[in-house]
């Protein structure tokens, strides 16, 4: 009978010793895969910034600027207008009164003196019409003509 029990209670230390090294391989194997996990998380979020860096590199890249010149009398341009993009819209009225605009990439330097140019040309035409309007004055008017 203890034969049989020893015999029984081996077995027992062989089935745990047994499922100790299984144990033991399966969760080297999973610490050796954890690691293997991390080594490539660190590679994902490396290329993550490496990528980040290039974007921000090719958003940067300063677009060709343009140093425009206006004619705004006939283009009768209405508004000079600076994009949150850097770009330049000029607005203007085409000779069947529809409105129309160019798209320009100029730098702020650019803007500014479109923006100069522009209210000179303002001042200009309103100047230029006060005095049309004085020049503009009636005449008293004249006794019909005897002559048919």
């Amino acid at each position: 009978m203890f034969g049989r029990v020893n015999k029984e209670i081996e077995e027992l230390k062989q089935s745990c010793e047994n499922w100790a090294d299984s144990y033991s391989e399966k969760r080297r194997a999973l610490q050796a895969a954890n690691n293997q996990i991390h080594d490539l998380l660190l590679r994902v979020h490396d290329l993550e910034v490496k990528n980040a860096e290039l974007i921000k590199q090719l958003t940067e890249v300063k677009k060709p600027s343009a140093d425009v010149q206006v004619c705004f009398t006939s283009m009768n341009v209405i508004s000079v207008e600076r994009m949150p993009d850097g770009r330049t819209i000029i607005g203007y009225l085409r000779p069947d009164q529809t409105f129309g605009e160019w798209t320009l990439n100029c730098d702020l330097e650019n803007h500014n003196r479109l923006v100069s140019e522009f209210r000179e040309y303002l001042s200009h035409r309103k100047k230029t019409q006060s005095d049309k309007s004085i020049n503009k004055r009636e005449d008293p008017p004249l006794e019909p003509s005897p002559y048919p």
